[in-house]
Parts: C-alpha cells; sequence; structure tokens
C-alpha cells in the first residue's frame, strides 16, 4: 500500500502543476533543472506517458511498468523547470529501486522495498530539520514555518494578536523538533506511537500550509513502517471521514492565487479526503507501526549506493556543489551556508554567478510577472536570466529591451540588450543552483 499512495501522490503533483500552469502550456518553461531542453510537444508527450504510468502502477507492480515509470520521471524531472520539487527526488530514489528489485529477481521485494523506503522517510525529515538550523529560521520575522502559518492565518481572515506566540512555537520549535527527532529511531527505541501521530499531523498540516502533493507522498513513506496494513470501512467511519475532510478543506484550504481555482479546489477536497482517510489507517493500526529498527540499516546490499547518493544529495548545500533539490525546503537556508548555526561555509566554493538588477526597459509586463518579478529583492542566476531573455528577443514586439545591473562579484554595470547577449558568456547550462536567491533575510525563497 506504502507505494500505491506515493504514486497517488506523484499524481495529485501533476494536476497541482496544470492547476497552477494550465494544462499543456509550457511556453513559461525555462532554465531545466536537468538541462535537457524538451520543446512543448515532446514535453507534453511525456507528461502523458509519465501519468499513464502512474496510474498503472497504482494498479500494477510489474517491471514493465517500473521501467517506463522510471524513464519517464528521468525525463521529466530532466526538464523540469526552475525549481525541481524536493517530494519528486524522492519518488525518483523510491521508483528506481523498485525497478532494480524487479529486474535483480530479489526474494522478499516488498520487504527490501518498505526497508528502503522507511530510510529515506527518516533522512528526508532528518535532513529537512538539520537544514532549518540557522538563524533566519529562528527569527520570527523571516522564518518560513511562521511565515507559511502567519499567510495562510491571513488568508482565512483570523486575527493575529493572539495568535503569534503559537506561529513561533508550533512554525518554528515544534517543526525542527519532531524533524530532527527522526534521526534518533535508526539508533535507539525512541519510535513510540505518540511520534507516529505527531509526525503525521505535521506532514497533514504541511500539506494544508504548502505543498499537498509532498504530504500525501510522505504519508505513503510513513505506513511503510506498518508490519501489517488492516482497516475497517463501513459507512458510519467513511460519513465521519468526509464530514472531517469537508470541514479541514473549508478551514484550511490553501487553494487561492492558482490559474485554474477550481482544479486547485479539487485538488485540495482530494487531499482534505485522502489525508483524512490516511491519518485514520495510521491510527488504527497505531499499534503495527514497528519499533525494532535494530535491522533497518541492514538492507540490501543494493539499496547501500542508493542511500550514500540520496544522503550526498541531501548534503549539496555543505558540500558546495548545489543547493537545489536538497530537501531544504522552507528551511531559510542561505545557499552558502553563511547563517547556519553548525555549517558556515560550504566544503567548496560554488562556480556560480549572480545578476542584480538595477533596472529594466522595454520587457513586457508579462514576462516580469513570469519571470522577473522579484528583482527588486533577489539576485538572478545568470544561466536563468539568459533564457529568459531570450525568450524577450524572440517577442516581435520587444526587441528593443534593455537590463541593466550588475555580476554580484563585480561593481562594474552591465546592459544586456539584444545585441550584447550573444557575447555574454554563461558560466553554468545546468540548473542546480538556486535560479533566483534573496538580497537579505527580510526575503526569502523555499528550496
Amino acid at each position: 500500500m506504502s507505494l500505491k499512495i506515493i504514486l497517488i501522490g506523484t499524481i495529485i503533483h501533476l494536476f497541482v502543476y496544470s492547476a497552477s500552469f494550465g494544462f499543456f502550456k509550457h511556453k513559461f518553461r525555462v532554465y531545466p533543472i536537468g538541462g535537457l531542453y524538451l520543446n512543448s510537444f515532446l514535453f507534453s508527450v511525456v507528461e502523458i506517458i509519465l501519468f499513464i504510468t502512474l496510474v498503472c502502477g497504482v494498479c500494477y507492480n510489474t517491471k514493465i511498468i517500473s521501467l517506463i515509470l522510471f524513464i519517464t520521471l528521468s525525463l521529466y524531472i530532466l526538464n523540469f523547470s526552475k525549481r525541481l520539487s524536493n517530494h519528486l527526488i524522492l519518488v525518483w530514489f523510491i521508483v528506481l529501486y523498485n525497478t532494480i528489485l524487479h529486474f535483480l529477481s530479489i526474494s522478499n521485494k516488498d520487504e527490501s522495498l518498505n526497508s528502503f523506503i522507511q530510510v529515506l522517510f527518516l533522512l528526508t525529515l532528518f535532513f529537512a530539520g538539520f537544514h532549518k538550523l540557522n538563524s533566519s529560521f529562528f527569527n520570527f520575522q523571516t522564518s518560513c514555518g511562521s511565515g507559511s502559518l502567519l499567510q495562510l492565518a491571513l488568508l482565512k481572515g483570523m486575527k493575529l494578536n493572539r495568535v503569534n506566540n503559537v506561529f513561533i512555537i508550533f512554525g518554528i520549535y515544534f517543526v525542527v523538533f519532531l524533524e530532527c527527532y527522526s534521526l534518533l529511531p535508526l539508533f535507539f527505541d525512541v519510535f513510540t506511537s505518540v511520534y507516529v501521530i505527531l509526525i503525521s499531523l505535521l506532514i497533514i498540516g504541511f500539506g494544508y500550509i504548502a505543498h499537498i502533493h509532498f504530504s500525501i507522498i510522505m504519508l505513503g513513506c510513513l505506513l511503510s513502517f506498518s508490519n501489517e496494513i488492516a482497516f475497517h470501512l463501513n459507512t458510519q467511519i467513511w460519513a465521519i471521514i468526509v464530514i472531517i475532510s469537508l470541514i479541514l478543506f473549508r478551514a484550511l484550504g490553501n487553494y487561492y492565487n492558482y490559474l485554474l481555482p477550481v482544479l486547485a479546489k479539487f485538488n485540495f477536497l482530494v487531499f482534505s479526503v485522502l489525508s483524512t482517510f490516511l491519518l485514520y489507517v495510521v491510527l488504527e493500526n497505531i499499534y503495527n507501526f514497528k519499533k525494532d529498527f535494530s535491522g533497518i540499516l541492514l538492507v540490501k546490499p543494493t539499496s547501500i549506493p542508493l542511500i550514500f547518493l540520496y544522503v550526498l544529495n541531501s548534503l549539496g548545500p555543505y558540500l558546495g556543489v548545489k543547493y537545489e533539490f536538497s530537501f531544504a525546503m522552507f528551511s531559510n537556508l542561505k545557499y552558502n551556508c553563511q547563517n547556519h548555526f553548525i555549517i558556515k561555509r560550504p566544503l567548496l566554493k560554488m562556480k556560480v554567478r549572480y545578476f542584480e538588477i538595477k533596472k529594466i526597459k522595454g520587457v513586457p509586463d508579462s514576462i516580469l510577472v513570469n519571470f522577473l518579478k522579484d528583482y527588486k529583492v533577489c539576485h538572478y542566476n545568470i544561466g536563468y536570466l539568459m533564457d529568459v531573455c531570450n525568450i524577450i528577443v524572440k517577442s516581435e514586439d520587444f526587441k528593443n529591451f534593455k537590463i541593466i545591473g550588475a555580476y554580484t562579484d563585480s561593481n562594474e554595470l552591465v546592459t544586456i540588450d539584444r545585441y550584447s547577449l550573444l557575447k555574454l558568456s554563461l558560466t553554468e547550462k545546468l540548473g542546480i543552483f538556486p535560479f533566483q536567491i534573496s538580497k537579505s533575510d527580510l526575503y526569502t525563497i523555499p528550496a
């Protein structure tokens, strides 16, 4: 059941992005994370095949379906625009290992896959918490934790004079404690029923605040810890689940500011029902959850290289090799780690340049809204900026644009226009670095 829920969460991811950008509307795709520039038609084909194989994977876990799913998911990730979602990396590792298990014909495949998912789940939570150990996250004025709660409260019209302390306690300290605590079960007998319930509520709460797809995927991972999943549903229980779901949907549904609001509301309604149902499953099987983790690290030898790569990916900001998709989501961690409490600077210096825009002339509003709306508070990756400029050049009405600014490692003013564009050298091609970084702690961008 764990893998099925994870794949359902990935399907929800496709619907969420369709609600954000529309169906098959890829004209605003720039700066792909893996440097693979597929045209709109090919990318649409990849999306359709990915959706079909995800649906098939929910119904049938076969060798061919798993292989096609791995290939299409890899192509989708390589061509993903601007900022890759962290949960896609988690799903990619799980799908990859599931494919390996199929082709190696390993005995006890389900048990091996569940052990692998359990390790990734605990590592994901731990690194999400470890990244948050920085001065910006623990500052109420700039924290993404308390800020996300504040934003939802404002959207729902809540009075804030009585809840600021609640935001600080739950949005900052409670979150960091639960996430960092997750590594302890690998070494100590501390994976209690209370922790399972609290982490379930945290995951569901994060879905209502920010990313419903990530929450469903993480709940699917959590179910892998249950030695046996059994639940009894009748009309009364279903009625209670639906009523609670509708109340939560109405009270906490964050379905605003989407291009397709009807689809966004549908996505949140599905999430409300599914997350409430999964919480019921967790509570129904709370005494079946694994308590002894003494053998979890003794996983199949085939999974050890993947777990090692997963850890390296999570340590990317501190190694200095990359910042994106390292599970630093909503952590306030700066790309150079200078605000972290423990690791003050990365091992290697990131060889990437950023550009500070001083003035913009002749750029259409549609470009500003979709690509450069934060230029007053952010620096832009030069690779990302060049992709945006190329889109501007292709527009017949706006060939006389000018972007005036300076590189962050130089004070010399530079003018970018259609004539100088080809003369500028790109310092990096792949989107493995943030496409934009904040100028100060007053403005933060989730990774």
